[in-house]
């Protein structure tokens, strides 16, 4: 790889880096906060050593040490400050919308579903926006005409994917948030009761290829419990179904976990003392997994979060009040 084309890259994720966003609540012009994907209270609480965890590197500059696209990402160390950041939405709208599912309080939970559905297709949104500033920006900097093309056509792609999910995803959340009763959130809920040491937020196609399939995952982990939860549009609940459908459980529920944190997402959050434990092949395995869905062979992703019959809430390990606190109100019934 020439200087050239290294120092364009270096121009262009920093410039991605460093850009500026506008709310993305309807209406609103006020400027884009780092908001956190994952609370940075419970990175601290449930994932974090001496403020530190582990995750996928988040740095466009990556790709000058890759030889091919299937190369495995880095899993690097990284503060709580900077963990699972995005420039989503205001310092106003963030909390507005995103109280229900932080807030202790279960007379305010109402709203949990909503929230975490929200924040996951946010997240997945202000993703995509930045490959699109990334190759916009990288195609002006470099003299290459081949990669120019080839990053013009890769931008077109994402940006139409983008402003369909936008207007579709975002703008139905929105909706509802707004009083709109044409659609609701159907959720999948499962607890568990120790603290499995991984957190994610984001979401995928439920039928690879289908844009109605789209489901949300929030694996929130807390210093004494974990909690899985599932979302998808009403309307179109059956992609929920039958992705939980397959997975009979709770039988496969730790293949489930694995999946959702080291499959589905491509950037979850790993406590330093889960990471620290591993072997150099069970760390390569992870990698593996995350890299971009095109070109993965994997089907499964690595058990690396192990589970015990102990670890699933049942009437034998159930809840405490202080675990319900976390939930909604007809959970906790």
């Amino acid at each position: 790889m020439d200087g050239n084309f290294r120092r364009a890259v270096q121009k262009a994720d920093k410039y991605t880096r460093d850009k500026d966003y506008l709310c993305l609540f309807p209406g609103c012009k006020a400027k884009a906060i780092r908001s956190h994907a994952i609370p940075r209270a419970l990175c601290v609480e449930a994932l974090a050593d001496n403020g530190v965890l582990y995750t996928r590197r988040q740095s466009f500059n990556s790709i000058m040490k890759m030889t091919n696209p299937n190369d495995p990402p880095d899993i690097v160390e990284v503060g709580v400050n900077d963990a699972s950041v995005f420039k989503g939405y205001c310092p106003d709208h963030d909390t507005f919308l995103f109280k229900s599912a932080e807030t202790s309080d279960r007379r305010r939970k109402n709203g949990m579903f909503i929230a975490q559905h929200l924040r996951a297709l946010s997240v997945e949104y202000c993703r995509k926006r930045q490959v699109i500033e990334f190759n916009n920006k990288l195609s002006k900097l470099t003299d290459d005409v081949g990669l120019c093309e080839r990053l013009r056509t890769h931008t077109e792609q994402i940006d139409f994917i983008a402003s369909c999910f936008k207007k579709v995803y975002l703008g139905n959340v929105f909706n509802m948030i707004g009083g709109s009763d044409v659609d609701r959130i159907d959720y999948y809920c499962l607890p568990f009761s120790r603290n499995l040491q991984v957190s994610c937020c984001g979401c995928f196609d439920g039928t690879p290829g289908a844009f109605d399939s789209v489901i949300a995952y929030n694996l929130i982990s807390y210093s004494d419990m974990t909690i899985l939860v599932l979302t998808v549009f009403e309307a179109v609940k059956h992609h929920l179904d039958s992705f939980v459908r397959d997975y009979d459980l709770p039988r496969n529920g730790e293949r489930l976990v694995n999946d959702i944190a080291f499959l589905h997402c491509e950037e979850p959050l790993i406590s330093a003392r889960l990471w620290q434990s591993l072997n150099e092949v069970e760390k390569l395995a992870i990698s593996h997994s995350l890299r971009h869905p095109n070109f993965r062979t994997e089907i499964s992703a690595p058990r690396i979060v192990k589970l015990a019959p102990s670890d699933f809430v049942t009437k034998l390990t159930p809840l405490t009040p202080a675990m319900l606190t976390r939930l909604p109100l007809d959970l906790g019934n």
